[in-house]
């Protein structure tokens, strides 16, 4: 016995994206401007929401961002023994003198942890590298180096005035009056005068300004911080020991690889 066949069209509105229980209309047309629709507001205002992106263009990412950036800077600070600042200043300059926040002492040696803070995106680390002493046991800053991009950018001031700036590899100097977005909230700018100001925001209300000015003999550096976790020898204070810089991994510049069907990698 044969029974007729009854076809039935295929029912896919359960796949369909809803917007409060009903299916949104067909995704093509614009979503606003003249002649659009209730469906295309609908369409709009379901895009909008955070929970959906699995349609459209995902909401913006700034937001987990800022989320990640806050998080690192409560969590960060407890476990990297830095502390947390609404405004801070220091420096070091002359043979060289260190200070933070009206504190002032004497300290000859180099220092490759003078100032670090993780509230900045890919981090940040100040350090100073000083010169010979003389008979009389006085150095001076040869260098002074800043160094973020978790290592992979680096822009350093010597005694001569030079300025370098390295970042993936690739190393360059600026002449005075050019400047560098060098990314990630971060800006260098060589004034006329050869000074040199970098400047890192983490784009949550923190920053460190960072200014270098060759004294002739030396390198001068004062910096100074709002809203941001800071650690190192300025933070501190006179009694702390010339400590080891904390390990910055380096990203890798980037380049073509293939493997083979043996496994064997070539560059």
């Amino acid at each position: 016995m044969n029974f007729p066949v009854q076809e039935r069209p295929l029912d896919l509105s359960f796949a369909q994206p809803q917007f409060g229980g009903q299916p949104l209309p067909d995704i093509s047309g614009p979503l606003d401007g003249p002649g659009a629709n209730a469906g295309d507001f609908f369409r709009s205002q379901y895009y909008q929401n955070p929970w959906h992106s699995g349609y459209g263009v995902p909401p913006s990412q700034n937001l987990l961002q800022q989320l990640y950036q806050m998080l690192q800077q409560f969590f960060g600070g407890q476990n990297s023994g830095e502390q947390y600042f609404q405004n801070a200043s220091g420096g070091s300059v002359g043979d060289p003198h260190l200070s933070f926040n009206g504190q002032t002492w004497n300290n000859m040696g180099s220092q490759p942890d003078l100032l670090h803070s993780d509230s900045i995106p890919g981090s940040y680390q100040l350090s100073t590298q000083t010169t010979a002493p003389a008979a009389n046991g006085v150095t001076y800053n040869q260098s002074a180096t800043v160094t973020t991009n978790d290592g992979a950018t680096s822009v350093t001031m010597d005694n001569s005035g030079h300025v370098n700036i390295s970042q993936f590899g690739n190393s360059f100097a600026l002449q005075p009056g050019a400047s560098e977005d060098l990314g990630n909230g971060q800006f260098v700018q060589r004034n006329q005068d050869g000074s040199l100001v970098i400047t890192c925001n983490n784009g949550t209300g923190g920053n460190i300004t960072t200014t270098m000015r060759s004294n002739g003999t030396g390198i001068d550096v004062n910096t100074s911080a709002n809203n941001v976790d800071l650690g190192g020898a300025l933070v501190n204070g006179p009694n702390s020991a010339t400590a080891a810089p904390l390990p910055m991994p380096v990203r890798e510049r980037w380049h073509d690889r293939y493997t083979n069907y043996n496994g064997l990698d070539f560059d």
